[in-house]
């Protein structure tokens, strides 16, 4: 018996030609099916060959049901997410309407706040004109003022140029008094001479000259407590220490400029020092202009008010 030669599906490409795709689609539809009556066994094997590929009836049922669960799961997800998102639109809604309460109240809020800083406004610019009105008030004041001290400054000026005639004058009845004492000088002509001059200042100054003590309690002048006896004149404000000396020296003046530091320091005024003399000294004209307070006044040329 012969052998049946084994039947073989082979397509073969050489390179002449090629096959098309319409080709291999018109093999596999019409020429597939009858190759497996044939030759069923070539259905397993192609069940094995695109097993990776088609998927099996069982399979697909079981692809499908998880599928369905999973769309079941979706939908269940996604009613909650849709509940969230109505809890989260209500939730806006509140938060809108409480934006638009806030919103009204703000504007409230912000009209009542403009009225006040329009009060505000309008009472500063009342209190600025009313405190121009003062300042205006006060600068008429200075004014008046100002005017006053002019009037003030005329009279003291006045006062004082009759002041240094008055001075002039005393300068003269002075000479006119040295010129009568004589050329000798002690303890009774000085005292003579002392009276001449409170007559003098009583005269054209209608002040009274009279005698003060000084108490040198700290040894100052000579180094040892002690007590002195001046001719102290006070006019208004003026205080002058007056010192009657024969002929005075440079001791003389640095006393007469100690006694005016103590009566400043006890007394608190500084007094205007005049030592009266015919006859000074060079070194006691030296130490006038070291100590610069005190005056030397010998005639009516040296006076200087």
């Amino acid at each position: 018996m012969a052998r049946k030669k084994k039947e073989e599906f082979v397509v073969r490409e050489t390179p002449e030609r090629y096959m098309s795709d319409e080709e291999v689609l018109y093999i596999i539809e019409k020429r597939l099916p009858e190759l497996i009556k044939k030759k069923p066994a070539l259905k397993a094997k192609l069940k094995d060959m695109f097993s990776d590929v088609f998927v099996e009836r069982d399979d697909m049922v079981k692809i499908l049901e998880e599928l369905r669960l999973q769309r079941e799961n979706s939908d269940k997800r996604f009613e909650e997410i849709n509940k969230r998102f109505e809890a989260m639109d209500k939730r806006f809604e509140k938060m809108d309407r409480r934006f638009e309460e806030m919103l009204k109240e703000s504007n409230k809020h912000r009209e009542e706040t403009n009225k006040r800083f329009d009060e505000m406004l309008n009472e500063l610019n009342k209190q600025r004109e009313d405190t121009n009105k003062r300042f205006e008030a006060v600068d008429r004041r200075f004014e008046a003022v100002d005017r006053r001290f002019e009037e003030v400054f005329r009279e003291l000026r006045a006062l004082r140029e009759d002041m240094n005639k008055r001075f002039v004058e005393m300068a003269k009845e002075f000479h006119n008094a040295i010129s009568s004492v004589g050329g000798r000088w002690g303890t009774r002509a000085e005292r003579a001479f002392r009276e001449g001059i409170k007559e003098i200042l009583e005269k054209y100054f209608n002040a009274k000259v009279r005698e003060f003590y000084i108490d040198d309690k700290e040894g100052i002048v000579k180094g040892r407590p002690a007590r002195y006896q001046v001719d102290l004149l006070i006019k208004d404000s003026y205080h002058i220490i007056i010192d009657v000396k024969a002929q005075a020296n440079e001791m003389d003046v640095n006393k007469l400029h100690k006694l005016g530091l103590i009566y400043e320091k006890q007394k608190g005024v500084k007094p205007r020092l005049i030592l009266l003399t015919p006859l000074a000294r060079e070194e006691a004209w030296r130490e006038a202009k070291d100590v610069k307070d005190v005056e030397i006044l010998t005639s009516p040329k040296k006076f200087k008010p």
